[in-house]
């Protein structure tokens, strides 16, 4: 009998179909749509289990990852071509609590010797600057290239940089914030144009070049940007 298989699941609310997701950080993800029966994933990873073996085999050649910080020292915002020095004081405060001193630092207090209690902190201090700043900035820019939208949203978003739905929402990932200006201001202006041509259609990528003549190369650059976001986000 084979042995069985380590995985998590993740319901998408997206999802039509059943799919399997393999990273060195988090392992198997099986990623199943919302009111899927759970009971067949069992017997999907074994029909898969050739495939799982394999990517499995390439992982173990490739080198371990450095450990990800999750108290980072210091916080480099590019978008605002900021720097805040990040400091941690022990409490008995059962929550976290961060706030902004003067001289761009930033004092965390309450149970810091948990890495997971000081991440979700800062990843809620990182979604209220986004708020805090991307927000208008996005309506700057609507109104700039003269392209309106009904609704700004920020999410903290695996992989995706933003979107827009069909009733003109646009969404934006926190993450922008560690992007240079230009590639942030790029995004918008991307998500924007989606409120006139909801797809990637030729016309599409001539609109937005109209607005952002140097969207190509901005274009190439966001597809590497992830790489600048940092683990503990």
């Amino acid at each position: 009998m084979s042995d069985p298989v380590s995985y998590k699941i993740r319901i998408s609310q997206r999802a039509r179909h059943v799919s399997l997701r393999m990273s060195m950080g988090r392992g198997l993800e099986v990623v199943v749509p919302r009111a899927y029966d759970l009971r067949k994933v069992p017997a999907i990873l074994e029909s898969k289990r050739s495939w799982i073996e394999t990517v499995k085999q390439r992982f173990d050649k490739l080198p371990r990852p450095e450990p990800v910080e999750m108290r980072p020292r210091e916080i480099a915002l590019a978008a605002l071509s900021k720097v805040w020095r990040v400091e941690y004081v022990q409490t008995k405060r059962r929550g976290m609590v961060v706030r902004e001193l003067e001289t761009n630092r930033l004092l965390l207090s309450g149970n810091v010797e948990s890495e997971l209690a000081c991440r979700r902190a800062l990843r809620k201090w990182l979604m209220r600057k986004a708020n805090e700043m991307l927000l208008p900035w996005l309506h700057r820019v609507s109104e700039e290239v003269s392209l309106p939208f009904v609704k700004g949203v920020v999410r903290l978003q695996r992989s995706r940089w933003g979107s827009c739905s069909r009733h003109k929402t646009i969404s934006l990932n926190a993450k922008l914030l560690f992007l240079s200006s230009e590639l942030v201001r790029y995004l918008f202006i991307h998500e924007l144009c989606h409120t006139i041509q909801m797809n990637h259609s030729l016309r599409f990528w001539a609109l937005v070049e109209t607005k952002e003549p140097n969207c190509k190369s901005l274009d190439k650059q966001m597809s590497k940007a992830m790489g600048l976001v940092p683990g503990w986000v």
